[in-house]
């Protein structure tokens, strides 16, 4: 993703610069994902003119690695533009408005996705849309062929729905997913393995679905509905070129939340059900969103 970042995503060819823009992006404390997309929507403002140079101090463009460590540092210490870019690409594009708006890759709850053309990649696309953290909550590694690519966005919705806790157990269990890869019958071996328990692979997954209510539950609370749920103007775009040219999720988009809300035992607003709750085993829950 680094590499995606400091590569593709800000048009940079060099590959030293490109491993030096990583470890400056880790040294500085911020996220590489969306830095990059932080900084390629600067690049695309600036050789476009809806961010002037009186604004970002100096011109910039797709390709110069210069300019976007100069960004990576401004930002991180906010200053001058970078006071606002330090707010993220879904603040500052909103804060400019207009074409920097329209142009900027973000989800509706304020994250950015990870650094790839997810037009192509629905179950990731919706995933990181309707996700309570600020990336992915499962993989496309463990759902149907169907749900790889675009099209099917019915079986796209059902396979997210479906692998949800997943990731979450892994994370309960402190594994690294390109071991353990989201298998939650192998997990469950591995834990009984080591506590003397008697798990089932079940009981396990309930472990990781409690954790994904948990986590909306408390999103719900803080405020998020579903009109978060979904990706920005840019991210969720019609792809103009290549093999899925004029492939659009986004006419299908509300079908696929209500049947994921359906399937993930959640009312027709994305809020986890009393039934839900209590199958889960944290039904106490329920008082705090009732």
């Amino acid at each position: 993703e680094q590499m995606a970042a400091w590569g593709p995503v800000t048009g940079i060819t060099d590959v030293e610069a490109t491993m030096m823009l990583s470890g400056l992006t880790d040294r500085l404390g911020l996220d590489n994902n969306e830095a990059g997309w932080l900084v390629g929507w600067v690049m695309e403002g600036s050789e476009k003119g809806w961010i002037t140079e009186k604004q970002l101090g100096f011109k910039t463009g797709f390709g110069d690695a210069e300019g976007a460590e100069k960004i990576l540092r401004m930002t991180a210490n906010r200053e001058g533009f970078g006071d606002i870019l330090a707010e993220g690409v879904r603040m500052a594009s909103l804060k400019l408005g207009g074409k920097a708006a329209e142009s900027a890759i973000y989800t509706a709850k304020g994250n950015s996705p990870r650094g790839h053309d997810h037009r192509d990649r629905w179950a990731e696309m919706f995933d990181t849309c309707v996700s309570n953290t600020g990336t992915i909550e499962t993989h496309m590694s463990a759902m149907v062929p169907e749900a790889q690519g675009p099209a099917n966005p019915m079986i796209v919705s059902d396979e997210v729905a479906r692998t949800k806790g997943l990731m979450q157990l892994e994370d309960s269990a402190v594994t690294c997913r390109f071991n353990t890869r989201m298998s939650h019958t192998r997990l469950t071996a591995a834990i009984n393995a080591a506590t003397g328990w008697d798990m089932t692979p079940d009981e396990a997954w309930d472990v990781g679905r409690r954790a994904v209510n948990l986590l909306r539950a408390y999103n719900v609370q803080s405020g998020i509905t579903k009109e978060q749920d979904k990706p920005s103007a840019r991210y969720g775009s019609t792809p103009v070129d290549g093999p899925t040219k004029g492939v659009s999720i986004q006419p299908h988009w509300d079908k696929m939340l209500e049947n994921y809300y359906t399937k993930m035992g959640w009312s027709p607003e994305g809020v986890p059900t009393k039934e839900t709750l209590d199958k889960l085993g944290i039904g106490e829950v329920w008082k705090d969103l009732s």
